[in-house]
């Protein structure tokens, strides 16, 4: 299934898991650390807590570190923006909608409605 008929929330779970697969990945081949070390400083970089550094970070982890910051942050801004948009594009549909309903009916001369 292409990524686009998934919905939002699968999206952007997809979207996190590659980042924290990546990060975890980068820092066991440039640091050498294990997995847990590894996901460890992946998770204070992606949450931008700066908790501090597991081990001792080489001048090629420092620049991955910044690499993983700037698309994590990326990532964080498109998450919050497409979930604002989501929710703001579902009530203005729902406003519209019923707007152009209530306008139908407005003009509506000498019409019985049958409900049943």
């Amino acid at each position: 299934m292409p990524l686009f008929h998934l919905n939002l929330a699968a999206k952007n779970l997809i979207l996190f898991l590659v980042l924290f697969t990546f990060g975890t990945t980068g820092y066991m081949l440039i640091e050498g650390w294990d997995m847990v070390d590894s996901m460890f400083m992946t998770t204070i970089t992606l949450a931008t807590v700066g908790y501090s550094e597991v081990n001792t970070i080489s001048m090629g982890g420092r620049i991955f570190t910044l690499v993983l910051i700037f698309f994590g942050v990326g990532l964080f801004l498109y998450l919050v923006g497409s979930t604002v948009q989501f929710l703001v594009e579902g009530r203005i549909r729902i406003i519209l909608g019923r707007r152009k309903l209530e306008k139908i009916i407005a003009r509506l001369n000498n019409h019985y409605i049958i409900c049943g």
